[in-house]
């Protein structure tokens, strides 16, 4: 028996016609509507779109969100301003305590006769001889931190005193007293006259 191939009815022709139709329906629109060139858009839309970038560009660069920029160079020094009137005058301070007294703040001197006798004394100071060559000269004050000088030397001025010198110390028995011993040429002690300067 031979097969015979059946013609389509006119219901599937017209279906698939329809079918066809719808697809090339589709790809005809989407050709159309897709947008590849300025041209096809309004020129009003362009002119909003390009605001809108605009301000979005704005924001970026100096908005909260944006990042910050670099650091600029360091501006010239400005001018010196003007110098402000002068201000009220303080409270004087309290006093600040009593310095130490300075060196050579006070000077005793005293000048004794080979005998002992006070020529020519200062202060009210007083000189005891307690032997041959040896005196102990007393002031009114404590010269235990004083410097003492003593020459070979008479009071008067009619002769001077025979050759020979003075040693002196601060007396151990009185704190104002300095002992006094004076020589001969040969080291000998001798009554001689001196003159005796402290300073303290």
């Amino acid at each position: 028996m031979k097969n015979h191939l059946r013609r389509p009815s006119p219901a599937l022709i017209l279906a698939v016609a329809a079918l066809v139709l719808a697809l090339t329906g589709s790809a005809v629109a989407a050709k159309r509507y897709l947008i590849t060139n300025t041209k096809q858009i309004s020129p009003v839309v362009l002119k909003q779109l390009a605001k809108m970038a605009a301000a979005q560009g704005s924001k970026g660069a100096n908005g909260a969100n944006g990042a910050p920029g670099e650091k600029g160079p360091a501006g010239d020094k400005g001018p010196t301003g003007d110098k402000g009137p002068t201000g009220d005058k303080g409270p004087i301070g309290e006093a600040g305590p009593r310095g130490a007294a300075g060196g050579n703040s006070d000077i005793e001197w005293a000048v004794v006769d080979p005998g002992g006798a006070l020529a020519r004394p200062t202060g009210g100071a007083t000189v005891e001889k307690l032997g041959t060559g040896t005196y102990a000269v007393v002031f009114k004050q404590d010269v235990t931190q004083c410097a003492y000088e003593a020459t070979i030397g008479l009071s008067g001025t009619i002769a001077v005193e025979n050759p020979g010198y003075a040693t002196v110390v601060r007396w151990s028995e009185n704190t104002d007293g300095v002992f006094v011993q004076t020589y001969n040429e040969r080291a000998e002690l001798e009554n001689k006259g001196f003159h005796l300067v402290v300073v303290c």
